[in-house]
């Protein structure tokens, strides 16, 4: 934990694929308890990667995502946003919430799919 505090909220751990790569997207799942020791940990860009409990960030060329899961604490959302605006190199972050996703959004990770939390069945 002390050396995760070191990096104040701000840690990222990039998982990197050819095939993200070269599309410039990818999901990153933010894990901690507070906005002080969040990291994003980099997941596959994915609607199985999501779960209702936890929060992503998903960058695109087009700005980054802020998804937050119904049951995710206020914590791991202001964490959340935090980490989205460090990591922003373009566009402007947009916040969703679960249930509230835009085609677009789906778009980026491949289409809707079941996920840890909620079933299409």
């Amino acid at each position: 934990l002390a050396f995760i505090n070191l990096f104040d909220g701000k840690m990222i751990v990039h998982y990197m694929s050819e095939s993200n790569a070269k599309e410039d997207i990818a999901l990153f799942e933010v894990l901690g308890t507070s906005p002080h020791t969040a990291r994003g940990l980099e997941v596959n860009p994915s609607a199985t990667s999501l779960n209702s409990s936890a929060c992503f960030i998903l960058r695109t060329p087009r700005g980054p995502f802020a998804w937050f899961g119904k049951t995710s604490s206020q914590d791991l959302r202001d964490a959340t946003v935090k980490l989205t605006l460090e990591m922003q190199e373009c566009g402007v972050m947009r916040a969703v919430q679960e249930g509230s996703e835009t085609p677009e959004f789906w778009q980026y990770i491949g289409g809707r799919d079941e996920y840890a939390g909620v079933s299409f069945a």
